[in-house]
């Protein structure tokens, strides 16, 4: 029992999770300041994205396995199907349990949310649930996987900044203020940087196997350069929400960051070795943890 969840843990990538913290942390916290947050929603929020991020992993495992591109040429951890560990039908299983997982969980946080955002607007956070469902599953999966067309850095963009700020800021208020919509795209071209760190790994083995990501259409050269925007950029709108929207002078402390995040780039920029990049993934994860929290500073005090 401990070895096969052991097993789990590892095909469920953790270090990845902290994307899904980051984003419903920022969302939820950048509420107007006296607004009363809501801990229930904002725990089932966090669950719900949770759930379709460990979705959308397990699902990458058993689609980049059948396409051959998790072989034994692939630089980063070995995956749950490669090594063996984990069959086609228990893989199947785990899919189908944390799509399952996801809905119930999305379900009961529109319900938890009701009496704030209605009868209409419980709909469509419903239709857009079911959607993310669809995007976590077809990032790998099947003939039109959209990871292998270079769409994936979109979709993250979109899920893991778009609707996972904005929503669950909205779950709280109701409303949308318009100026999240930075710390929102912030949120999201960091993820997609975890995203571009992964994928400047596995360059040579994505090429080989017809895995067109951007660093693949780009090259490694100006991949690298694509980077310094995705690191660099959330920085700048920040700085701008928080000259409308400051509510601490707290929240500038994120501007600090930028030191490791400046030590993060040269690391990657330098490196001709892509396997030795694989160490650099947490640190973007935990770069947008940091921001997050600092910007969301205002609030714990």
């Amino acid at each position: 029992m401990i070895k096969k969840l052991r097993i789990y843990l590892n095909i469920f990538r953790l270090r990845t999770l902290i994307l899904s913290f980051s984003g419903i942390l920022l969302g939820s916290f950048l509420i107007d300041k006296g607004s009363k947050l809501d801990y229930n929603i904002f725990a089932m929020a966090l669950v719900t994205t949770l759930c379709l991020q460990i979705l959308s992993n397990l699902a990458n495992d058993l689609g980049d396995f059948q396409k051959g591109t998790d072989n034994k040429n692939r630089l980063g951890p070995e995956r749950g199907m490669q090594s063996g560990l984990v069959g086609y039908s228990e893989m199947l299983k785990l899919i189908f349990s944390f799509t399952i997982l996801s809905l119930v969980s999305g379900l009961y946080l529109i319900y938890l949310a009701y009496h704030i955002i209605g009868i209409i607007s419980s709909i469509i956070l419903f239709i857009i649930g079911i959607f993310a469902i669809i995007a976590a599953i077809k990032y790998t999966i099947g003939k039109s996987a959209y990871a292998y067309k270079g769409h994936g850095d979109f979709y993250v963009i979109i899920f893991f900044g778009l609707v996972s700020v904005l929503g669950s800021y909205y779950l709280q208020t109701g409303y949308l203020n318009p100026y999240i919509i930075l710390p929102a795209t912030s949120s999201g071209l960091l993820a997609a940087a975890v995203l571009n760190t992964n994928n400047l790994r596995d360059y040579d083995n994505d090429k080989k196997y017809n895995k067109n990501t951007i660093v693949v259409k780009l090259g490694v050269k100006k991949a690298k350069k694509y980077h310094a925007f995705l690191i660099f950029t959330p920085f700048v709108l920040n700085s701008i929400y928080l000259v409308f929207n400051r509510f601490s002078n707290l929240q500038f402390l994120f501007l600090a960051i930028l030191i490791p995040a400046f030590l993060h780039y040269r690391k990657v920029y330098y490196t001709k070795n892509l396997k030795e990049i694989d160490s650099e993934l947490k640190i973007v994860s935990i770069l947008s943890l940091l921001i997050s929290i600092t910007i969301s500073i205002w609030f714990l005090f």
